[in-house]
């Protein structure tokens, strides 16, 4: 409910506008802003929730936010996995930062062997969802650990 202020996903203000300035040295600060401030709408007041258990942002890459692709599981990182190998994929794409630090072991151990279709299909230990870049394509895995 935007008239309000109340939002359904925290957007990563930060990262985003930090990509933007950086590709864009250019662009007068106040249109980047403009142009981030419609994203950020987007993303908080127009796009459903995620459920998660642990607060994290709404991610951005290549200077919009991320596309959410769906939860994810082995079976599914293997398939995108160009060399069929979903651990070395989670590795290369899994967030990590200094709010977010885990083993990826562990992430990879704990994640679903099988496409989830529903959220009553995880094993409600660990959650993982997959996100995508809408400008490059890259993806991005975030984490949830009860």
């Amino acid at each position: 409910m935007e008239e309000v202020g109340i939002f359904a996903n925290d957007a990563d203000v930060e990262g985003l506008f930090d990509q933007m300035l950086t590709q864009n040295p250019n662009v007068p600060k106040e249109q980047l802003l403009a142009e981030a401030k419609a994203k950020i709408n987007e993303v908080e007041f127009r796009t459903p929730p995620i459920l998660s258990w642990q607060d994290w942002k709404f991610p951005a890459l290549d200077g919009d936010f991320c596309e959410f692709v769906s939860f994810t599981s082995k079976e599914e990182l293997n398939e995108l996995a160009e060399n069929g190998d979903g651990k070395q994929f989670l590795m290369e794409h899994l967030r990590v930062d200094d709010n977010n630090l885990i083993n990826p072991e562990i992430v990879w151990y704990q994640l679903s062997d099988k496409k989830i279709d529903s959220i009553e299909q995880t094993n409600h230990d660990c959650l993982c969802y997959l996100f995508q870049s809408k400008v490059s394509g890259k993806y991005l895995v975030i984490w949830d650990l009860i």
